[in-house]
């Protein structure tokens, strides 16, 4: 459901709204008690915070075909995929905006930019789902499109059905590549790595790029690091180039092959814009046993999950303010919500609390370490032991 704050008011109907707040709704359970529930994501936008956002794709009129306007940012989006311009978003208290139109998929020589193209984007319609816009076969059979509203980014998912939607590459060094024509407007710099782009060297980078405000230096969006993932959520970061043709500025997304050969289809490109997150308030990662030093704190979805081979167990970690709760908590409740499409067994799954004293960092938390550097005190990934209690703190999400 694409507003989560109704949702939490389906689960408690019947309590009295006492507060809300960005991340949070608290309920009045009579004789003095309260109950509060707080998210990772916001629920709540607005000068008062109070303001439910809604991330369902509405229809709009003249120029662009749906809107979402009910969140701290803006989106508007065209319904044919080759239409031009085909999603803007934008900031509406700088009144800032980047706009982006979907280009070819090709396979490109990573070392010296040849390129073979696969294939152009189509005349589809997309097929609207609550926060989702779909253009199925929208770079051809097999090859879909797909837009993700989400409470802080919008995710644009290239989706492959399997190897045999992709020819063979003629090209050497083979990455498969998505590009993108990208317009902002003048108010903002693009930064690669810490420093401006000067919007004519071409420039490559593994690492988020930074939309900040020209007037105060603030990071307004960014485009999450790059990558891909299949199936069975075997993943791979990617590359982003930055270049300009003439007064068209151009933003690629790269992705290794020999990641592809091993990969299990369906895959999914996911070059995402996010809005500027607030750290302090909710944390998540998770960690991988296949992976033991990898960090995933900047993904942008969690893997909760055990299919008992070792190569795909996963822990997610989960840490909240609670600082909106006034007075005394007796209890608490956690929630999950599988992602869209999503098919397991949810029976699986429980949950644990940290000990006090366990610290782990959202960047740098791994199978093996807390933070990058210390190991976690009991078992690998806090399974339990000194880091987590046996005792299970609930079961069957």
């Amino acid at each position: 459901m694409a507003n989560r704050a109704a949702l939490i008011m389906q689960k408690f109907s019947g309590l009295t709204v006492t507060r809300r707040g960005r991340w949070f709704i608290e309920f009045d359970l009579g004789s003095g008690r309260h109950k509060s529930v707080l998210t990772l994501d916001p629920l709540h936008y607005g000068a008062s915070e109070d303001q439910e956002i809604d991330t369902t794709w509405l229809a709009d009129t003249g120029a662009w075909q749906y809107k979402l306007l009910t969140n701290s940012f803006q989106l508007h989006a065209r319904n044919i995929l080759n239409a031009g311009d085909t999603i803007q978003w934008l900031d509406p208290i700088s009144d800032q905006s980047v706009t982006l139109q979907p280009l070819a998929l090709n396979w490109v020589n990573n070392a010296n930019d040849s390129r073979q193209q696969i294939t152009q984007p189509q005349a589809v319609a997309a097929a609207v789902n609550d926060c989702y816009l779909y253009w199925e076969n929208g770079y051809g059979a097999g090859r879909h499109f797909r837009y993700t509203a989400h409470p802080v980014r919008l995710l644009k998912e290239i989706i492959i059905d399997s190897a045999a939607n992709l020819p063979a590459p003629t090209v050497a060094n083979p990455y498969l590549e998505i590009e993108f024509i990208l317009k902002n407007t003048t108010g903002v710099t693009l930064y690669v790595d810490g420093v401006p782009w000067d919007r004519t060297t071409k420039t490559n980078t593994a690492n988020a790029i930074e939309f900040r405000l020209n007037s105060n230096g603030q990071v307004i969006w960014l485009f999450e690091k790059p990558g891909a993932n299949d199936a069975i959520g075997n993943k791979v970061d990617g590359i982003f180039q930055l270049r300009r043709q003439g007064a068209t500025c151009y933003c690629t997304v790269r992705i290794p092959k020999t990641w592809i050969d091993t990969a299990t289809f369906p895959i999914c490109l996911d070059p995402t814009l996010d809005i500027t997150p607030n750290a302090a308030v909710g944390l998540d990662t998770y960690t991988r046993e296949g992976d033991p030093d990898g960090t995933r704190g900047t993904d942008t979805s969690l893997d909760v999950a055990n299919r008992g081979d070792g190569a795909y167990r996963a822990v997610a970690l989960f840490k909240f303010d609670l600082s909106s709760i006034t007075g005394p908590s007796t209890a608490g409740t956690f929630y999950l919500y599988r992602d869209f499409g999503v098919d397991m067994d949810w029976t699986m799954f429980t949950a644990r609390i940290l000990a006090a004293n366990t610290s782990w960092t959202e960047a740098a938390a791994t199978w093996n370490h807390t933070d990058g550097a210390n190991h976690w005190a009991g078992d690998a990934a806090a399974n339990g032991g000194t880091d987590a209690g046996y005792t299970i703190a609930g079961t069957d999400f």
